[in-house]
C-alpha cells in the first residue's frame, strides 16, 4: 500500500517482501497503514503529534466494544434483577467465543450446562441477549490510533471528547485536549 500511495519507492514485487498478508482473497477488511512505537514512548509520539498538527488536524481513534454472548447475558439478566451468583453460574460456563447469535441452542445442547434447569425468565433472557448482537456495549479511546488530515480539510466525522480521567499507557493523566473520531 505505501508503494502504491508514493509514500515509499520500495517496490515490494521486485524486492520479493512479503505482503500477502494484506492482499489476499481471504482477508474481508480493507489494508491499512500504520507505525508501531515502543509502548513507553508513546505519551511522547502522541505529544509531538498534537503539538505539530493541532486539534483541528489530528485525533484519536476510538474503539467500538460490541456485545458478545457473556456480557448480553449477564445484561439482560441484571435488568431482570437476578441475582449475581445466579447470573454468574450461567454465564461463567460460556466459551469466550460462543456465537451469540446460537446462543439459546448452546445453552440448550451444551454439554456444560447439563445439570442446569432454566426456569423463567432465563428462556426470555437468552431470546432477548441475541437480539443485542451489534448493539454497542462500550466507547474507548485507543492507546495510540491518530488521524491526521490535511490542512482545510473538512471533517465530517462523529468526534466527542475523551472520557474523564482518560489515562495514558505511563499512567499519567493525558494533559492535553484531544478529540475522538
Amino acid at each position: 500500500m505505501s508503494y502504491c500511495l508514493g509514500i515509499t519507492h520500495v517496490e515490494p514485487v521486485t524486492h520479493n517482501l512479503f505482503f500477502e498478508r494484506f492482499l489476499n482473497e481471504g482477508r474481508s477488511d480493507p489494508p491499512d497503514i500504520d507505525v508501531d512505537f515502543p509502548w513507553d514512548e508513546r505519551d511522547n509520539v502522541l505529544d509531538y503529534v498534537f503539538q505539530k498538527y493541532g486539534l483541528d488536524r489530528a485525533a484519536m481513534i476510538s474503539n467500538h466494544v460490541g456485545f458478545r454472548a457473556r456480557a448480553a447475558v449477564r445484561e439482560i439478566a441484571k435488568v431482570y434483577g437476578l441475582p449475581e451468583a445466579e447470573i454468574k453460574a450461567v454465564t461463567q460456563r460460556m466459551g469466550y467465543y460462543w456465537s451469540i447469535r446460537n446462543l439459546p441452542d448452546f445453552v440448550q445442547h451444551d454439554p456444560v450446562y447439563k445439570d442446569m434447569e432454566f426456569k423463567d425468565p432465563w428462556p426470555e433472557i437468552l431470546r432477548l441477549a441475541v437480539r443485542l448482537e451489534g448493539y454497542p456495549r462500550n466507547m474507548s479511546v485507543h492507546c495510540g490510533g491518530v488521524v491526521i488530515v490535511p490542512a482545510g480539510s473538512t471533517i465530517t466525522s462523529r468526534w466527542s471528547p475523551p472520557p474523564r480521567g482518560c489515562g495514558s499507557s505511563s499512567g499519567r493523566k493525558i494533559r492535553r485536549r484531544m478529540r475522538v473520531w
